[in-house]
Formats: C-alpha cells, structure tokens, sequence
C-alpha cells in the first residue's frame, strides 16, 4: 500500500465525514435507523411471552377434584380462566369468537371414576388456526392436569402403606427429560428480537451503502468524488464507506453492551468473540 493511495484515501474520509455533518439526512440513515432498526422489535417482544391467557371451564362433575384442578389452572401464570360456562355449547361459541383460547371440559363423575380407579379424560379444545397461542396454552393446560394427575397418584400409593420417596417412584416410573431445541428459554424476547435486531441493522447498512453512493450518482458529484482520490477506483470506494462503517460498528458495540449488560439477555461464550461476529457481519 503505497504512501499515495493513504493520501487519497484520506482525502475521500475526510471530504465523506463533511458531508455527514452538513446534512441532517446522514444523521437520520446512520443513527435514528438503525436505533429503531435495533429498538423496536425489542419493545415488540419485551414482554417475552404472553401470559395470563383467557381460558373458560366447563365443569360438568362440580366435585371438590374439579374445584381444586380450576384453582390450578387460574393459578398458572400463563393462563386466566375468565368464565365458568354450564354447557360445552356455550364454551365452543367463545372459542369460535375469540374471547377464549381454550375450553377445558371436566366430565360429569370424575371424581368418582377416580376413586373407582377408572380412567375419566378431561377434554381441552383450542383454535390451532393461533398456533403460538394455542401452543402455549395447551402446555400449560396438559402441565397442570399432568401434575394434578400424579398428585393422585402418590396419594393414591401412600395410602396402600408404601412411604411417599418410593411412592413418587410409583406414581411416574419413567421421567420424561424434555428440552426445547429452538426456544430453551421459552422467551420470545431472546428467542425472536435479539437476532432480529441485527438483521434489521444489516438492511439499514445496506440501505444507506446504495443511498449514499446513489446520491453522489444523482447529484452528478461522482467525478468530484472520483478526482478527491486522483481517479484511484479503491481508494474512492473505501474512502466513501470507511466512515458509514466506523459509524455502524460503534452502534452495533453500544447494543451488544446493552444487549449483554443492561437488558439481561444470556450471553454464551465470549463478549469479544460476540463483536468480531457482529463486524464481520456488518462488513459483509
């Protein structure tokens, strides 16, 4: 690299960074973009997931059982049980509605069947056309109903004499390990805008790459802009870009920071790794 073409180069840097603080465009595209860019789908999902859904029960039994599993599920946070219908009729017509994202159906006799050990089934209808929401609430409802179910269970074995450790054991031999692949914090503010700030920062860099080389084709600047490195093709390209790209970095280091460090998204592995990604996506 010749001591010339630094020259040039520098010329190209310096004439650009004029241009940035002269026009109050240059400070909407490099700074109010990609803040938005970055910031919105943050206030979209800041609440990371939807709770305290509305359900409705149709309790057919009304046994002391029904009562305390209804108690459960208004109890789950991410569920809200807004009415208690007296026929499945009138549920289905809230579901289709949209009032409700679930009806929970107790059957009449359930506690009795229990005692008698047979095998009653509460249903649980939902609108899979909401597949998000419909996900979420059928996981909280089967959860419940799951934990409600080995409760039993346990008092069921305890009460043929065996201790309580050995009748867990009883209750649920084989112990399910699930783990969520793509969302393992099941927070949708980790999940969705923390790699969709990012991405929407790429669009504004390449964005402002065509706005700002597009003016200089519009205005009829670009033989000035060509001359200010004496015709050398690479130190006019550079030159442009350079101070866009400083600008750039330095906002994607600000929100990495307070990705990281003020907003407590979890950071795997290495704070200085995370920043070479990010440049070496922005420089792309």
């Amino acid at each position: 690299m010749s001591i010339l073409w630094v020259t040039n180069f520098g010329r190209v840097v310096r004439r650009e960074w004029k241009r940035i603080v002269s026009r109050p465009i240059y400070l909407v595209i490099t700074v109010l973009l990609p803040l938005l860019a970055i910031f919105v789908p943050r206030m979209i999902f800041q609440e990371g997931v939807s709770r305290h859904l509305p359900i409705a029960v149709c309790d057919l039994d009304h046994s002391t059982l029904s009562r305390h599993v209804i108690r459960s599920l208004d109890g789950d946070p991410f569920l809200q049980i807004q009415s208690q219908v007296p026929d499945i009729a009138l549920g289905q017509k809230l579901l289709l509605s949209g009032k409700i994202y679930a009806l929970v159906v107790f059957p009449e006799n359930l506690e009795r069947d229990i005692r008698l050990k047979r095998s009653p089934k509460i249903a649980s209808y939902y609108n899979n056309q909401l597949f998000s929401v419909a996900g979420i609430v059928v996981r909280e409802i089967q959860g419940v109903i799951s934990a409600e179910s080995e409760s039993l269970k346990v008092l069921f074995y305890e009460s043929q004499g065996q201790q309580r450790a050995a009748a867990k054991i009883q209750g649920n031999p084989v112990q399910i390990d699930t783990h969520t692949l793509f969302n393992p914090y099941l927070n949708y503010n980790v999940f969705l805008a923390t790699p969709l700030g990012p991405a929407m920062l790429q669009v504004v860099v390449m964005m402002t790459t065509i706005f700002v080389i597009g003016l200089e084709l519009k205005n009829g600047t670009s033989m000035e802009w060509l001359a200010t490195a004496k015709g050398s093709f690479s130190a006019t390209l550079l030159g442009k870009l350079t101070p866009y790209t400083l600008i750039f970095l330095f906002v994607g280091f600000v929100f990495n920071l307070w990705l990281f460090f003020c907003a407590g998204i979890p950071q795997q592995g290495s704070f200085l790794f995370l920043l070479y990604q990010f440049s070496e996506e922005i420089s792309k």
